[in-house]
């Protein structure tokens, strides 16, 4: 086991240099989902992942927490609009209340909220008829998911939190992304 971790910790440095050196160019249309993971510690035996992507399929920030509530989506959204240095023009989510208050509060009244879960809503941006679903948002949920499977769950939030942040680097960076 000491080996396994003594090599995260002489490769960690490279890919926070990697992401530092390479920032990503983010788009304006973000989307973001919260995942049930297992931590313990949790009351109910569940934490949650929050994740904010963007319409290329980057992910911008991450956030694990114990409460899906407003104060949490205000903390991704704040990680978020700090890393990529600017405000989306829409913000994409699914039904969870508390999404709206902290985008107005985090994002100001000049980011759009659309809901919508799973099937697509049609909305005019920029003069153009879009169609936006949160399907990005899930199906980035997927790739943590498949990861979390293997380790199943996680005995402390740190951990939890520097498992998602490794891989944060990891899909950005290194893994092959189909849009470009």
């Amino acid at each position: 086991m000491w080996v396994k971790h003594k090599n995260f910790l002489i490769f960690a440095p490279h890919l926070i240099k990697l992401s530092s050196v390479n920032p990503i160019n983010f788009s304006s249309i973000w989307h973001v989902d919260e995942k049930f993971i297992h931590v313990r510690g949790s009351k109910d035996k569940h934490a949650y992942l929050w994740i904010v992507s963007d319409s290329n399929s980057k992910i911008i920030a991450v956030h694990v927490s114990f409460e899906r509530d407003c104060n949490n989506a205000k903390i991704v959204f704040q990680k978020a609009k700090d890393i990529a240095s600017f405000s989306p023009e829409i913000i994409v989510s699914d039904g969870l209340q508390g999404y709206k208050k902290a985008c107005k509060k985090v994002f100001g009244r000049k980011t759009r909220h659309v809901i919508a879960h799973f099937e697509a809503v049609g909305i005019v941006h920029n003069k153009k008829l879009m169609k936006l679903s949160n399907n990005r948002a899930e199906r980035i949920n997927e790739f943590p998911a498949l990861w979390l499977h293997v380790c199943r769950g996680f005995k402390r939030l740190d951990r939890a939190i520097l498992f998602i942040e490794f891989f944060v680097i990891n899909y950005n960076y290194l893994m092959p992304h189909g849009i470009k």
